[in-house]
């Protein structure tokens, strides 16, 4: 057994000095990178050891700053706005954010972390906040996080050749645990029927933390990684060259999601609920605006068909202090939708609504009722448009959506 430990560390080391340069006798840095290695994008190692990739991370202090010309790589300085990322071989980690300005305090984070392999063989670093983030070396000396590369700054403690054997679970927080058990307690279906080329009808959250999505035309995401926070949980999968839309098919998945309780969630504001709870009303949860302290929610009947009106119902959950004056639904985006007067500019509508100016009061809320006809079948983008005034300004909410409209 101790020939084995032996023969692991001499191989993590010869690993390890293979993926990184040489280090001077004489200066506390690495030998500058060859001159051809400094003109071509980084490459992933492909080793996937797993001692060679927790020596590594472990061994020095990462950073987002870029190397400067002639400075030395692995000796980045660290300036305002800069972070910094320590991940120990003890098993404690610290994230450091530099303020922006001089004299502001310095952002940290800290906690336990380690290394574990996904489903898919990539290393990812986990930390006991709940946050998996795929880490990958590269031939340069710097390492990827979640696709952004971070040079090394210093080094930092001496390899322990037993830290790898020593790595021990994390626990994860009581309310991370909690929030895991809801997203992975069913398929999980979107409760209403628009922006079908962007974001999945159905997905399916997996314990090994990787998850399965539908999209509008019943076919398969690629697969992808999840994780979740005390406050919140995020989904990202890899890029789809024949994805519904141009955003996966260029930069993949991105979904932030937020639990709203046992039975639903919100993956990018749209509303997702167990198969049983699907109604026979959508729901679209969010206007583009200004968020806080306004907020819209819209439900209508599903599904929506050519000809027959559509029956709509704006609900003014939010909006303390403002005066409700018009919706209207249009083909067109309006840059302008307000004279220099404060009134509104003439547009062309397929649906508009005079809210008669009614004023919300701090606390409270209103609902209005209307139909709406569509004159074509098929997937059709509309604008939906709120306008609100306040008393010192307009809050104007606006928002994108493509209804999708059967014969």
């Amino acid at each position: 057994m101790k020939a084995i430990r032996i023969w692991s560390f001499f191989l993590a080391c010869f690993c390890i000095s293979m993926w990184c340069f040489d280090i001077d006798d004489t200066a506390a840095g690495f030998r500058q990178p060859k001159a051809q290695q400094a003109e071509t994008e980084p490459k992933p190692l492909e080793s996937t050891h797993g001692p060679t990739v927790f020596a590594a991370v472990t061994s020095r202090v990462w950073t987002n700053r870029a190397p400067e010309a002639g400075r030395p790589f692995g000796l980045c300085p660290v300036g305002e706005g800069d972070s910094e990322y320590r991940y120990l071989a003890s098993g404690e980690y610290e994230h450091r954010w530099l303020p922006l300005t001089k004299g502001e305090p310095v952002i940290k984070a800290s906690g336990r972390w380690n290394l574990q392999r996904r489903f898919d063989k990539h290393w990812v670093v986990c930390l006991d906040t709940g946050e998996r983030h795929t880490v990958t070396l590269l031939n340069n000396g710097a390492i990827d996080l979640d696709g952004r590369k971070y040079p090394a700054r210093v080094l930092q403690a001496p390899l322990d050749p037993n830290a790898w054997e020593k790595m021990q679970a994390i626990r994860l927080q009581e309310s991370v645990l909690q929030r895991n058990t809801i997203l992975t307690s069913r398929v999980w279906h979107r409760a209403n029927d628009v922006n079908l080329d962007r974001f999945p009808t159905t997905i399916e959250f997996r314990a090994d933390y990787s998850y399965r999505a539908v999209s509008g035309s019943q076919r398969k995401y690629p697969t992808g990684s999840w994780y979740a926070t005390e406050k919140s949980a995020l989904a990202v999968g890899p890029r789809d060259p024949q994805g519904e839309g141009d955003y996966l098919k260029d930069y993949g998945a991105f979904l932030r999601i937020d639990i709203e309780s046992d039975n639903r969630i919100i993956i990018e504001n749209t509303p997702y609920v167990s198969k049983e709870d699907i109604g026979k009303r959508g729901m679209i949860r969010h206007f583009g605006g200004y968020g806080d302290p306004i907020r819209l929610e819209l439900t209508y009947e599903m599904p929506i068909r050519r000809g027959i009106p559509c029956r709509f119902d704006l609900h003014c959950v939010s909006a303390p202090d403002m005066t409700l004056q018009r919706f209207s639904i249009t083909k067109e985006y309006c840059h302008e939708p307000r004279n220099p007067d404060g009134t509104m500019a003439q547009m062309e509508e397929t649906a508009a609504f005079d809210l008669k100016n009614s004023f919300v009061n701090e606390g409270e809320s209103k609902s209005f009722s209307f139909d709406v006809t569509f004159p074509e079948s098929g997937d059709h983008t509309f604008y939906l448009n709120a306008f609100i005034k306040g008393a010192t300004q307009n809050w104007d909410e606006r928002e994108a959506v493509m209804f999708h409209i059967l014969e």
